[in-house]
């Protein structure tokens, strides 16, 4: 074993073994307490998914429309503490079955797959503040002030930096996003320019992507910029 290979040992996918490289790597001052942004703990693993949708979904009630059981826990648990929240969700029989009956309607065999080394992280605007909202953190991490017309750009940009730059060559990074429905339901099917606008070629390449990269992906993204950047990514 190299030098090198015995400093930097395989971390357990265990969220207390995460959750203390967080705590000792980020300052203190990097985090957000604040009772405003909905944030739970990871306390069980392979969870990281259902926490990052629940991230996702607990701090856009409004704008998706959220109920059913989903928003009767959060309405449950508005009030506990972050750990109270992940020992509710992990508790929740509900929420797990709900969990477990999509979980089995992938492509993936999950049987094969008890222990990976991927995790989901979830992105989002809060009060005017892009937040990083991850369970195996202490808390939420603020990235600065976005707005919903920079959202894409401002995400992407701290992606880049996070990720991309720090490893590179590393082609496992992917996006999804979660919004609610087109208002008109057809529009998904209405077809696009392929051709890359200038606009959104400037967009792209304002998130740290060269020229040739941004015009290529929004050829293949039939000029959609969300998706460009998913291709990019990805």
């Amino acid at each position: 074993m190299s030098e090198a290979q015995a400093r930097w040992i395989a971390l357990e996918s265990n969220p207390l073994v995460m959750n203390e490289k967080a705590t000792r790597v980020v300052p203190e001052s990097a985090y957000y307490r604040g009772a405003d942004v909905y944030f739970l703990k990871q306390v069980i693993s392979n969870a990281c998914g259902a926490i990052a949708v629940t991230h996702a979904l607990a701090n856009n009630v409004k704008e998706l429309g959220v109920g059913g059981k989903m928003g009767e826990f959060l309405q449950k648990s508005k009030e506990m503490t972050p750990q109270e929240r992940g020992e509710a969700l992990a508790a929740s029989e509900e929420i797990a079955s709900v969990h477990k009956d999509v979980g089995e309607k992938g492509q993936t065999d999950h049987k094969e797959y008890t222990k990976v080394d991927y995790h989901f992280v979830c992105y989002t605007s809060i009060g005017g503040t892009l937040f990083e909202l991850d369970g195996a953190r202490p808390a939420p991490i603020s990235h600065g002030p976005t707005t919903r017309e920079t959202f894409t750009r401002d995400a992407a940009r701290v992606i880049q930096e996070t990720f991309v730059q720090v490893y590179p060559g590393v082609i496992d990074t992917s996006l999804l996003t979660l919004g609610p429905a087109p208002e008109d339901e057809d529009s998904e099917l209405k077809p696009r320019t392929a051709e890359a606008t200038s606009e959104n070629v400037a967009e792209l390449v304002g998130m740290g992507f060269t020229e040739e990269q941004a015009r290529h992906a929004l050829q293949a993204s039939c000029n959609s910029v969300p998706i460009a950047v998913n291709y990019l990514l990805g």
